[in-house]
C-alpha cells in the first residue's frame, strides 16, 4: 500500500469536509439575512407572528417568546428588532 496516495486522500478529504463546513455557515449567514429583509420590507407575509396593531398611536406591543421552541423565539427576536 502506497501512504503517500492514503495521505493525499485523507487531505483532500479534509479539505472538502471544511469547505462543506464553510458553505453551511455562509448559506445560514445569507438565510438569517434574508429572513430579516424580508420581514422589515413585507412584514405583511409573517402572518403568524404578526404585530398586532391598535387605533391607538402608541406603539405596538412586542410579541412574547413565552413557550415557543427556540427557532420560533429566534423568529420573535429578528420581529421585535
Amino acid at each position: 500500500m502506497d501512504w503517500r496516495n492514503l495521505s493525499i486522500w485523507q487531505g483532500n478529504l479534509r479539505s472538502q469536509a471544511v469547505n462543506l463546513l464553510i458553505l453551511t455557515i455562509n448559506l445560514l449567514i445569507l438565510q438569517i439575512i434574508l429572513s430579516l429583509v424580508k420581514i422589515r420590507k413585507y412584514p405583511e407575509l409573517n402572518l403568524s407572528l404578526a404585530r398586532h396593531h391598535s387605533n391607538s398611536p402608541e406603539q405596538p406591543k412586542k410579541a412574547s417568546a413565552k413557550g415557543m421552541i427556540p427557532s420560533q423565539r429566534l423568529t420573535i427576536f429578528m420581529i421585535n428588532l
